[in-house]
């Protein structure tokens, strides 16, 4: 999970939603998720994809109009007024909707809903709280935060599929030929390795996980060579 920080809502959201009649009781009708026009939904899924660089909410996989749907944080049926589009409420999240169920992610998280439990990747320092080692695991930071503990179990984000693609995103990124980069390519790894692309302004997929497995990486590596180092200033 990587921290989202959301941007205005789109000029067409806005539009639609104030140019709904309003009833007797000053309430605007005609105004849930479900009355909006796809025209609309379709604006505001780009938005999502643009704010998020392309990567789920939830499970950092690279997703795109077709592998992603407009996900509700607070689940459609249990918001209140104009809460199911709001835009702070909206987020875009793997899978698509003509893919098959997922096991993780948005799809096993279903209507559940606990703020008090629920971490929210609208938080900055939401990835702070969950720890990946270099093959993909994932677990709380501290073991005694129930809320990173029930949101993985909640998320499936220890699914051993989801787990697996960690896996080889971290090999991909941080070894060749299985041998691990240098201290110095890990230092730009860690400095930059979640920062969009200029033009397409897609982040890398998992990045805040291999960023973490980098930083292990390197620890390892500079623990190595003081030993190294220590050893033959006794001889």
């Amino acid at each position: 999970m990587r921290y989202i920080a959301k941007k205005e809502p789109p000029h067409e959201l806005r539009r639609w939603s104030s140019e709904q009649p309003v009833n007797d009781d000053g309430e605007r009708i005609n105004c849930k998720y479900d009355d909006m026009p796809g025209a609309v939904k379709t604006v505001v899924k780009q938005h999502l994809l643009e704010e998020q660089g392309y990567l789920c909410c939830y499970t950092g996989i690279y997703i795109s109009d077709e592998r992603s749907h407009i996900e509700h944080f607070k689940p459609q049926s249990r918001c209140e007024g104009y809460e199911d589009i709001a835009y702070d409420n909206l987020l875009a999240a793997y899978p698509g909707g003509n893919q098959a169920r997922s096991l993780f992610g948005a799809h096993a998280k279903a209507d559940w809903y606990d703020p008090d439990l629920m971490i929210s990747p609208l938080i900055e320092n939401c990835d702070k709280r969950f720890r990946f080692n270099q093959f993909g695991k994932i677990a709380p930071v501290h073991q005694t935060d129930m809320a990173a503990r029930e949101t993985i179990t909640r998320l499936g984000l220890d699914h051993d599929s989801l787990t697996d693609m960690r896996r080889q995103a971290i090999q991909t990124a941080l070894f060749r030929n299985k041998q691990p980069l240098t201290e110095k390519a890990l230092e730009r790894i860690i400095q930059s390795y979640c920062e969009p692309h200029s033009h397409s302004r897609h982040i890398r997929p998992f990045c805040f996980v291999i960023q973490q497995a980098a930083v292990d990486l390197l620890n390892r590596q500079r623990k190595i060579r003081e030993k190294k180092r220590y050893r033959k200033k006794r001889k």
